[in-house]
Protein backbone atom coordinates (compact mmCIF):
# COMPACT_ATOMS: atom_id res chain seq x y z
CA UNK A 1 0.00 0.00 0.00
CA UNK A 2 0.84 3.37 -0.88
CA UNK A 3 2.00 5.82 1.59
CA UNK A 4 -0.54 8.54 1.06
CA UNK A 5 -3.22 6.11 0.66
CA UNK A 6 -2.22 4.73 4.07
CA UNK A 7 -1.95 8.68 5.46
CA UNK A 8 -5.67 9.17 3.95
CA UNK A 9 -6.66 6.05 6.36
CA UNK A 10 -5.17 7.11 9.32
CA UNK A 11 -6.52 10.57 8.61
CA UNK A 12 -10.28 9.16 8.06
CA UNK A 13 -9.79 6.87 11.54
CA UNK A 14 -8.64 10.09 13.18
CA UNK A 15 -11.90 12.15 11.74
CA UNK A 16 -13.78 8.78 13.79
CA UNK A 17 -11.73 9.26 17.30
CA UNK A 18 -12.80 12.95 16.97
CA UNK A 19 -9.22 14.31 16.50
CA UNK A 20 -9.32 17.35 13.54
CA UNK A 21 -7.35 16.41 10.32
CA UNK A 22 -8.00 19.69 8.69
CA UNK A 23 -4.56 21.32 9.22
CA UNK A 24 -2.71 17.34 10.00
CA UNK A 25 0.94 17.36 8.31
CA UNK A 26 3.03 14.10 8.42
CA UNK A 27 5.72 16.52 10.92
CA UNK A 28 3.11 16.57 13.68
CA UNK A 29 4.22 14.54 16.88
CA UNK A 30 2.17 12.10 18.24
CA UNK A 31 0.63 12.92 21.58
CA UNK A 32 1.35 16.15 21.69
CA UNK A 33 -0.07 19.78 19.85
CA UNK A 34 -2.43 18.98 17.12
CA UNK A 35 -2.24 15.61 18.07
CA UNK A 36 -2.80 15.17 21.67
CA UNK A 37 -5.13 13.02 22.85
CA UNK A 38 -6.24 11.46 26.49
CA UNK A 39 -5.54 7.89 28.02
CA UNK A 40 -8.91 6.74 26.60
CA UNK A 41 -9.07 8.01 23.32
CA UNK A 42 -5.21 6.76 22.83
CA UNK A 43 -6.47 3.37 23.42
CA UNK A 44 -9.19 3.56 20.85
CA UNK A 45 -7.38 4.84 18.37
CA UNK A 46 -4.86 2.62 19.13
CA UNK A 47 -7.50 -0.37 18.51
CA UNK A 48 -9.30 1.01 15.60
CA UNK A 49 -5.99 1.66 13.52
CA UNK A 50 -4.97 -2.13 14.23
CA UNK A 51 -8.60 -2.94 12.88
CA UNK A 52 -8.12 -0.66 9.72
CA UNK A 53 -4.71 -2.14 8.69
CA UNK A 54 -5.41 -5.68 10.40
CA UNK A 55 -2.01 -5.25 12.54
CA UNK A 56 -1.05 -4.92 15.82
CA UNK A 57 0.88 -1.92 16.78
CA UNK A 58 3.72 -1.47 19.33
CA UNK A 59 2.69 1.98 20.97
CA UNK A 60 6.14 2.20 22.26
CA UNK A 61 7.30 2.32 18.38
CA UNK A 62 4.63 4.23 17.45
CA UNK A 63 3.60 6.85 19.76
CA UNK A 64 5.52 9.16 21.40
CA UNK A 65 7.03 12.60 22.20
CA UNK A 66 9.71 12.14 19.32
CA UNK A 67 7.42 10.45 17.10
CA UNK A 68 5.79 11.86 14.15
CA UNK A 69 2.76 11.23 12.13
CA UNK A 70 5.24 10.01 9.07
CA UNK A 71 7.23 7.82 11.27
CA UNK A 72 3.18 6.03 12.24
CA UNK A 73 2.56 5.95 8.73
CA UNK A 74 6.06 4.25 8.23
CA UNK A 75 5.64 1.61 10.92
CA UNK A 76 2.23 0.70 9.71
CA UNK A 77 3.70 0.60 5.78
CA UNK A 78 6.45 -1.93 6.49
CA UNK A 79 3.85 -3.89 9.31
CA UNK A 80 1.02 -4.07 6.80
CA UNK A 81 3.42 -5.35 4.11
CA UNK A 82 4.90 -8.16 5.93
Amino acid sequence: MKKEEIFEKVKSVFKDNEIRTEDLQLSHQLGSGVLKIDSVKFMKLMVDLENEFDIELDYRDTFGQDNTLDELIDYIQTKYAS
